[in-house]
């Protein structure tokens, strides 16, 4: 690790950096530096490159791959309100530097992966803020091995929509490129049936974070053996509880499939945790004491937590009637995620904290867009309606960025929170303005109370 005297030098160039991304011709100077038109191609000296990451952030241990408190927050800081401070005061950092230090392969992907992440940032201040993107989620098909009633994407077995995987390839490059993209989200219906998929992507992006999200149903040691040479890949298994209530909300033996999917995933060396749907029913469970010692008894890094929206199937559904939580509900889960930010072995993400804590909603922002599995590209996996001219097969990246179906979008409201929410008036006119058309949409389905329509292209 590095010594305090050299973290001190360290930390007092961090003004220098900040002075270095400022000025165009500081930064050129910098690269000249670090090898000119070398760095510019990918093909910098290590060397060069170490010194000015070690010069110019004082938390990075470039061998170990072991990200300090600064960098955490980089990570941590648009992902819900848990702060470095919280993660670095539980058992969380701990939790990290036993992951790394048990297995030295380990310890040297993710050497390569703070690198990637420390020059993707540098990339990300040379570009303009309203170019800037944070993440893509990318459905790669509509099928699922199991039918959930509160489904906001009619996933099912019958279901036979896929992803083009080498146009999303495509779509995805540019906005790392063009919008320095920090990570990618990989969704279905259930990923686990297209695994060829992932793993183009996975193989694309090789120091990129993906995440993996997953019913858990097909999460085997075989299928991981698969998937675990491509170390950037994560998974989060869904739950909405222990077993009484995960089983009544998703499907009969759900939990029983998360439970043994956690093991596996524990076996495999990658990185993983779990997510869970906010409702009305599990708002309490999902926080309480015994389900987060449940969760470091598992292994879990991470658990991230999204609220229940009556979409898709579930608006449809009487069962579902009723359950999206509160501003009561939705404190409760607030106030317990910070206390167990503090103290736990993993950090719960909590994306639909309170807006002023997040930085408001993210798609809003214009930071992440999402693509669906017959590409057309929406402003967020939670906005359930897409305009038919943008797509990815009909226009460019840049198109689609400054379509005014995603600038419209991101006009409403002052960006405090999610638009559908804070605004829905002006969500309704959006969506009327631009002829969307409901994503996935069977013909029985309401979404946001709004007839489903079906448009092609």
């Amino acid at each position: 690790m590095l010594s305090n005297s050299s973290s001190a030098i360290r930390i007092r160039h961090e003004g220098l950096l900040r002075i270095i991304l400022r000025s165009r011709r500081t930064f050129v100077a910098t690269l000249w530096l670090l090898g000119g038109s070398q760095f510019l191609r990918g093909k910098y000296p290590r060397k060069r490159i170490d010194w000015f990451l070690n010069v110019f952030f004082a938390d990075v241990d470039l061998e170990t791959g072991q990200l300090g408190r600064a960098s955490w927050q980089r990570i941590l800081s648009g992902l819900g309100g848990a702060s470095a401070d919280e993660a670095f005061g539980s058992g969380f950092y701990r939790h990290m530097r036993e992951y790394l230090a048990s297995d030295k392969e380990r310890r040297s992907y993710f050497a390569e992966l703070a690198r990637s992440f420390l020059l993707n940032e540098i990339h990300r201040e040379l570009l303009p803020k309203d170019r800037r993107v944070t993440a893509v989620t990318v459905d790669v098909t509509q099928r699922c091995n199991i039918t959930c009633t509160h489904c906001f994407a009619n996933s099912g077995p019958t279901k036979t929509k896929t992803l083009d995987t080498e146009k999303a390839i495509d779509f995805i490059r540019e906005a790392v490129d063009r919008g320095g993209c920090r990570f990618i989200a990989i969704l279905g219906g259930e990923p686990l049936l297209e695994t060829n998929r992932i793993i183009q992507i996975a193989e694309a992006f090789p120091f990129m974070p993906i995440v993996v999200f997953t019913n858990g149903s097909l999460v085997t040691d075989k299928t991981l053996a698969k998937l675990k040479e491509r170390r950037n890949l994560s998974f989060f298994v869904s739950m909405e509880g222990f077993r009484e209530l995960t089983d009544d909300i998703r499907v009969s033996r759900s939990f029983d499939w998360a439970d043994k999917a956690l093991d596996s995933l524990r076996r495999s060396g990658l990185v993983y945790g779990v997510s869970v749907t906010a409702n009305k029913l599990n708002y309490r469970e999902i926080v309480s004491d015994d389900f987060v010692r449940y969760l470091e008894d598992k292994g879990c890094m991470f658990t991230w937590i999204f609220d229940y929206k009556p979409l898709g199937r579930a608006a449809a559904s009487e069962k579902m009637s009723g359950l999206p939580v509160g501003e009561e509900e939705r404190e409760h889960i607030n106030q317990a995620v910070a206390t167990i930010n503090k103290r736990a072995r993993f950090v719960f993400i909590n994306t639909e904290a309170d807006p002023a804590l997040i930085g408001g909603c993210p798609a809003h922002r214009g930071v992440y867009v999402h693509l669906s599995c017959d590409g057309y590209v929406t402003p967020c996996i939670a906005v359930r309606y897409y305009n038919p001219k943008v797509n990815i097969d009909d226009m460019t990246y840049d198109e689609i960025m400054e379509s005014s179906f995603l600038a419209d979008f991101r006009s409403i409201g002052q960006g405090e929170g999610c638009p559908s929410k804070y605004h829905p008036e002006d969500f309704a006119r959006w969506r009327e303005g631009h002829a969307a058309c409901e994503l996935y949409a069977d013909d029985n389905t309401v979404s946001l109370g709004i007839p489903a329509r079906r448009e092609s292209r």
